[in-house]
């Protein structure tokens, strides 16, 4: 499937959303759909008729909408549409990869509290705020040669010679609309917010290893939860379309993926979710200010007290390290909270030993013994079952892989009352009734045993 066919399923799903709420047929007269294909499909004319001379954007241009800050503007048009106040379309190339790119739109998309309506694993997104619809298109493409305006290379490199090196481009195009206002009460009630909807990516309609293409050879106790993650849409790419699941995992990037994943299965239940912090909130971490991409689900963590901070230290000192990475125990102190959901009892260390017959239980820092016994509990739901299997050796210090990560996050809860990341697809999926504590997915453990 090319960009083009990608695109107009996009803009033919969206036109169906808001078709299905406000009665409009096929989104006549919005200019929505149409003109998102021929705006934003980034066809091979599109890219080589880029034009060569300096470009800048209209002076009317939304000020709401981010730019990429690496990136170089190749043109911008405004597109005649009936019924629409402004319809623009920009076209920018940036050295930067498509991983790079798509986080940045993420994260100011959430940051700035755009409704994410569409978002694909692919890059692509349509949010509105306000009066603006703006539909996204982030791909790796060859560029032209004799592109000028592309990122800058030396005069002998790849770049500038006959046959170019892939860039990644960026395809904007917003509309601009009252009608937009008028609409947000009716999608509020009608559309899930919280649960932007998920377009298959084409590496997904092509492969069902989810889009990885470094996946394939781990074992299905690895691969399905990291598959079902990556659907969801709540772990990313390291870098392009590799997961590097042997990677270690970022305190800041376990974070991120924390909340976004937590927020996604509770996404009809607003009380077990986790609110973002806002901008304005005094930073707990000196080394985490409100301009970091990662200070809303850090500072959120911290002010919910699942990231442990000592009141003794001053903020102006406390600091968070967030490229440092996470360990076992630290992974557990995060996570079983938001498994258990209650006051978790106290553990000594002859306790775990009983429980878990750990060899090096000795090794576990007195903080983390009760979240080592209270993971204990959820048996073969256990996030150190799930994620590290069988083993006698807890290595509480070791560093956690980000495979490792994603499987102790497919599952929040415990065995009587929790959902999984396939529980939240299906229901994506296939509409279900409302939830209640008997509708719970039925999950029987096998009798713990370590």
């Amino acid at each position: 499937m090319n960009q083009l066919d990608q695109l107009r399923r996009i803009s033919i799903y969206l036109c169906l959303i808001i078709a299905s709420i406000t009665g409009l047929s096929a989104c006549k007269g919005t200019g929505i759909g149409t003109t998102v294909e021929g705006a934003i499909a980034p066809t091979a004319r599109t890219v080589a008729n880029s034009s060569p001379v300096e470009q800048t954007l209209p002076k009317d241009f939304s000020s709401d909408i981010p730019i990429y800050p690496q990136a170089v503007l190749q043109k911008s048009d405004w597109i005649s549409t009936q019924n629409i106040s402004a319809n623009i379309s920009a076209h920018w190339i940036t050295a930067d990869s498509v991983s790079q790119v798509s986080k940045f739109y993420d994260d100011a998309f959430t940051k700035q509290q755009w409704r994410v309506i569409l978002r694909s694993p692919d890059g692509n997104f349509v949010v509105q705020k306000s009066d603006l619809l703006v539909t996204l298109s982030i791909q790796s493409l060859t560029t032209p040669a004799n592109t000028t305006n592309s990122p800058s290379a030396p005069e002998n490199s790849p770049a500038n010679s006959t046959t170019s090196p892939s860039s990644t481009h960026i395809f904007l195009q917003y509309l601009r609309d009252p009608q937009l206002n008028t609409l947000n009460t009716q999608i509020n009630k009608n559309i899930d917010t919280s649960t932007p909807a998920q377009v298959p990516s084409t590496a997904t309609q092509t492969n069902q290893v989810n889009g990885f293409s470094d996946i394939e050879t781990l074992s299905e106790a690895l691969r399905s939860p990291i598959t079902d993650l990556q659907k969801l849409g709540t772990i990313t790419a390291k870098v392009d379309n590799q997961f590097k699941p042997n990677d270690l995992i970022q305190k800041r990037e376990y974070a991120r993926w924390l909340v976004n994943t937590n927020n996604r299965l509770y996404a009809s239940r607003p009380t077990r979710q986790i609110r973002l912090a806002d901008a304005n909130s005094t930073p707990v971490f000196v080394d985490i200010p409100p301009s970091d991409p990662d200070f809303p689900v850090i500072q959120a963590l911290a002010n919910v007290g699942l990231i442990p901070t000592d009141p003794s230290v001053a903020n102006t000192s406390r600091r968070f390290r967030p490229n440092d990475p996470i360990s076992r125990e630290m992974l557990l102190q995060w996570k079983i909270p938001l498994d258990i959901r209650a006051a978790i009892p106290a553990a000594n260390l002859e306790s775990v030993k009983q429980a878990w017959g750990f060899q090096d239980s000795d090794r576990i820092s007195p903080i983390s013994l009760k979240f080592v016994l209270a993971d204990f509990k959820l048996g073969d739901l256990s996030n150190i079952r799930r994620s590290f299997g069988y083993t006698t050796l807890f290595q509480p210090q070791k560093n956690v892989t980000r495979a490792e990560a994603a499987v102790a996050l497919w599952y929040f809860g415990t065995p009587e009352d929790g959902l999984s990341a396939q529980n939240a697809l299906e229901s994506t999926l296939q509409p279900s009734p409302q939830p209640t504590p008997t509708s719970s997915p039925t999950l029987t453990p096998a009798k713990p045993n370590p």
